[in-house]
């Protein structure tokens, strides 16, 4: 086998490559044998070549050993026999082209880290049916499965991110499809052509859905779209003849041309409610749409939207619409009824063709100008509104409509186009403007019942045509005028016929007043009453927010006065003035009763209904009696004496009134005494006095004691004294208060400590009692506490806190008693001390102690070391020099008010062998370790800090040999060596 015979090239030898000679060329192979069947790769190459195996048709399977780790672009290109290969582990990425066309590739397992697939890497493998992806695949580019026919099932696995446009084009039996969580983005035709998908689950994270993504899924009829979707492209679900129902997200605000176009069993769509433009062709040919919503943000619907949706009949358009573009609603055959907004603008040509079903149209007064066909062949039409400042009618614009009896044409009309109400058959009379110029070429032909057309005079062009195969059409107008010259010219019938013009207008009354929410016709009288003029009144409001006014009837919303005019054209106008009454319904007050405290003053407020009515009266106020209250012409009542009345307003014939109650409040209490001493178990009873004595404020005592320990008191005001202090005792009745000072005296003979002698450490503390006579506490507050020597102790709030080691006396007094007891203070002791071990070699201490203490070393009682404060990790180092082998050290921790405590440790030796040369099976119950040490030391093995088997001694030529039970492989065995004097060694081994 030649593996190219250009470039520089070097020779590869004793290697076999299906027994050939082999050149390798930089980095890749060209096979040139096309008879190879099977291949052996050599060890030493670690990459396949551009296109290596590029057209080698007779290869039928091929293993790829672990010393390939990279597969350049087109390996495997065109390999039409290749039905199995087993790819290297190490191989991570699978480049463009690598197994394009090999057309019996039938099922391949991908190593475990593959990241990629390139661009066309399995295209047009027809028969391939099976491929188990990597759980490292990041990326699929662009049509890597394209034209695989007999792929049914994929899993994408969720490590993938990115998946490129036509990835699975034609994938012809594709079925079932996993997408992965984390892709974003759908793109273009990735599953375009795969006719067998029936169902699929987007991804929650998908945003954007690309161009023709599902484009000819036509089996498809279930999707279920992510909530956060923003995009979906053009023709994303074209030709899904299927798919029946769709859930477009509110989060989508643009969505491309044709969509849905051809999905025939399309029946139900909802539309975001942020979208503003239906793109063209969206539900083109949408034959089993009936009805649709469209959103109210939506403002132009783009031609042919909905061309050919023959089952839709009704649809709601939003308010907002300003555009329908052409051929929108052509062919919706069943189309019974459509609003257009106020707010559209423009009509698109063929707009409504064939709508054979429409009956009735609005055209709003926004639209300036008609196109072409826009009603063609809408022959249930009968009621049309054309906007009021249209000027042509366009070609063909109602042709066909055999349902349209009349139509009112605007005053400003200038021309009729061709063919613009052609084969209307139902059309009998017809009366064109003033403002009409032109009838173009079989404008009116066919309308075979149209019997009369009234022509003005200023018309001066109708084609000869304009009325063929009209039998029964009679021309009307002035004599000699252009319509009878036109008459006898093309040999049709002609009447005279008078246009008596509107010489003014006037309405019937010049003022009228109506209230709020009225509505009325005003009556216009023309002059003469008799024209026949064609004209158009215009109504208008100098205030619409007051009256609006729409064909002479007027609505009023608010009070106020304002003009109505009517007009017709620029000089004839007539005006009436119209004012609004709101007339008052009904007056009351905020409260219905109120209650004041003599003396004092309020205004009561008077409510109307409705608050903004038109009666200008004044109220009237009155007091039923003065005695009690007064009341002045605002509203403001005044509290003379207690008692009840009632104040009344009047006005417009309403009236109102509040019942007034006039009280004389409390204003003060009193006890007869405001200091009391008493004695333990005395009893007084407290007299109270009211200010004043004929208050009409319900009195009820509340009682209470500041500190009920030293008395108490009832609800008939008598205190009884318990124990000796000074307390408060308080009544209180509607915010006012009276209170009495309490002073109770001591009846304590002897004082004495609850305890004969106190123990404490130092920092330590104790609360202390002292008891009376009969063994009963003394309140601490009445104790006053002192100490012979304060440097040892010192008492707050009670508590005796030790201060420092020694011995002194704490005193009490309660009044003129007094009690001591001893207080012996000692030192704590220190709980941890930890001294780790020593090496002879070096030179610092380390171990735990308690926060605060110092610590130091010393040998021979001569101090060898700074001195460490611990900190709070409890942790102490001290420096100290090299000591020799077996010296002992003294380290003192001591800390102020602990005991001082000392550790004795020794310089210890380290070892400086300690190795493990084999582990062997002696038999099936027992092992041998054996390795080198220090001699007369002692050897242990453990598991997990358990001894396992008997110590050993280290010989003197330094060797050992220990023996242990069976110990399943693969577990951890420590051993430790140990000698006095030395640092223990410690050595880790797995058993084999």
């Amino acid at each position: 086998m030649i593996l190219s015979q250009r470039l520089k090239y070097k020779y590869l030898e004793d290697q076999n490559l299906n027994n050939k000679n082999v050149l390798i060329l930089d980095s890749f192979i060209s096979c040139m044998n096309k008879k190879t069947e099977n291949i052996n790769i050599p060890k030493n190459i670690n990459t396949i070549g551009y296109r290596c195996f590029y057209d080698c048709t007779n290869i039928k399977s091929l293993y790829i050993p672990p010393n390939i780790y990279n597969i350049e672009k087109g390996a495997f290109y065109n390999c039409k026999s290749l039905e199995k290969i087993e790819l290297s582990e190490n191989v991570s990425v699978l480049k463009p082209d690598t197994f394009y066309n090999c057309v019996n590739l039938k099922n391949i397992t991908l190593p475990s880290n593959i990241t990629s697939i390139g661009e066309k890497c399995f295209c047009n493998c027809e028969n391939l049916e099976e491929i188990n992806l990597s759980y490292k695949l990041e990326k699929i580019d662009n049509s890597a499965f394209k034209n695989c026919y007999n792929l049914t099932f994929i899993v994408l696995p969720n490590s993938v991110k990115y998946i490129e446009k036509n990835a699975f084009f034609n994938c012809l039996n594709l079925k079932n499809v996993i997408l992965p969580d984390n892709i974003s983005i759908l793109e273009s035709c990735l599953f375009a052509n795969c006719e067998k998908i029936d169902k699929i689950n987007i991804p929650q994270n998908v945003v954007k859905i690309k161009d023709l993504a599902f484009f000819e899924c036509s089996n498809l009829n279930e999707i279920n779209l992510p909530k956060n979707l923003l995009h979906i492209g053009s023709r994303v679900f074209s030709n899904c003849s299927n798919l029946q129902i769709i859930n477009l997200p509110n989060t989508i605000s643009s969505i491309g041309q044709g969509i849905f176009s051809n999905c025939i069993s399309l029946s139900k769509v909802n539309l975001p409610n942020k979208l503003t433009y239906i793109p063209s062709s969206t539900f083109i040919n949408c034959g089993n749409l009936e009805y649709i919503d469209i959103p109210k943000t939506v403002k132009q619907i783009d031609n042919s939207a909905f061309c050919g949706c023959s089952n839709l009949k009704s649809i709601n358009l939003p308010e907002n619409l300003q555009s329908i573009g052409s051929d929108v609603f052509s062919g919706c055959e069943n189309l019974e009824n459509i609003i257009l907004p106020h707010s559209l603008k423009n009509i698109g040509s063929s707009a409504f063709y064939n709508c054979k079903t429409l009956s009735e149209i609005n055209i709003p007064n926004n639209i300036s100008g008609l196109n072409s066909l826009t009603f063609y062949n809408c022959s249930s039409l009968n009621k049309v509104k054309l906007p009021k400042t249209l000027k042509r009618i366009p070609d063909s614009c109602f042709s066909n409509c055999t349902s349209l009896e009349k139509i009112n044409l605007p005053e400003e009309l200038n021309y009729i186009d061709a063919y613009a109400f052609s084969n209307c058959t139902s059309l009998k009379e017809f009366r064109l403007p003033k403002s009409i110029k032109r009838i173009k070429e079989y404008a009116f032909s066919n309308c075979t019942n149209l019997s009369k057309i009234i022509i003005p005079n200023k018309i001066r062009s109708i084609s000869n045509s304009a009325f063929e195969n009209c039998p029964n059409i009679v021309i009307c107008g002035e004599k000699n005028s252009y319509a009878h010259k036109y008459a006898i010219a093309n040999n049709l019938k002609f009447e005279e016929y008078e246009f008596i013009n509107l010489r003014d207008i006037s309405i019937k009354d010049t003022f009228i007043s109506i209230l709020k929410n009225e509505e009325r016709k005003l009556d216009l009288i023309l002059h003469p009453e008799n024209t026949n003029d064609i004209f158009k009144v215009k109504w208008k409001s100098s205030d619409e927010n007051i009256v609006s006014v729409k064909d002479g009837i007027i609505k009023s919303h608010n009070i106020g006065v304002v003009t109505i005019s009517a007009s017709v054209g620029h000089n004839k106008v007539a005006k009436c003035i119209v004012q609004v009454e709101l007339p008052l319904e009904n007056i009351y007050f905020e409260t219905d009763n109120l209650t004041l405290n003599k003396d004092d003053s309020k205004h009561l407020k008077l409510e109307c209904f409705p608050k903004n009515h038109t009666c200008t009266e004044t109220p009237i106020w009155i007091s039923s009696d003065e005695n009690i209250a007064k009341v002045d012409s605002k509203g403001n009542i005044y509290a003379i004496d207690k008692g009840y009345c009632t104040i009344t307003c009047t006005l417009n014939n309403k009236s109102a009134s509040c019942d007034i109650t006039v009280d004389l409040p409390l204003k003060e209490i009193r006890f007869d005494k405001t200091t009391l001493n008493l004695k333990c178990n005395d009893l007084y009873k407290l007299n109270i006095s009211y200010i004043p004595e004929n208050t009409t404020d319900d009195i009820a005592l509340n009682w209470s004691c500041m500190d009920s320990s030293i008395a108490s008191i009832d609800n008939s005001g008598t205190i009884k004294a318990l124990n000796a202090g000074t307390t408060v005792v308080t009544a209180s009745t509607n915010n006012k208060i009276a209170t009495c000072i309490v002073t109770v005296k001591s009846s304590i003979s002897e004082i004495k400590f609850k305890e004969d002698k106190l123990n404490l450490k130092v920092d330590d503390s104790k609360c202390l009692e002292i008891v009376d006579q009969n063994n009963n506490k003394v309140e601490p507050q009445l104790v006053n506490w002192n100490i012979s020597d304060k440097k040892i102790a010192k008492i707050e709030n009670n508590n005796l806190i030790a201060i420092s080691e020694g011995t002194t006396v704490v005193i009490a007094q309660v009044e003129n008693l007094l009690a001591a007891c001893i207080l012996n203070v000692s030192l704590k002791k220190i709980r941890l001390f930890d001294v780790n071990y020593l090496k002879c070699s070096a030179n610092i201490i380390t171990g735990k102690g308690i926060v605060g203490a110092t610590v130091k070393a010393f040998k021979d009682e001569q101090m060898i070391s700074d001195t460490c404060v611990i900190g709070q990790d409890k942790r102490f180092l001290l420096n100290i020099d090299p000591q020799d082998a077996g010296s002992e050290i003294k380290v003192e921790i001591s800390k102020n008010g602990y005991e001082t405590r000392e550790e004795i440790i020794t310089a210890l030796y380290e070892f400086d062998v300690f190795s493990v040369d084999s582990i062997e099976n002696i038999d099936p119950n027992h092992i041998s370790i054996s390795g080198k040490g220090c001699s007369e030391s002692y050897i242990r093995a453990y598991i997990k800090n358990t001894q396992i088997g008997k110590a050993c001694v280290v010989n003197s030529n330094g060797t050992f040999n220990m023996y242990l039970p069976k110990i399943k492989p693969d577990t951890i065995v420590t051993l430790k060596m140990r000698k006095t004097n030395y640092v223990t060694a410690n050595k880790n081994i797995i058993i084999p």
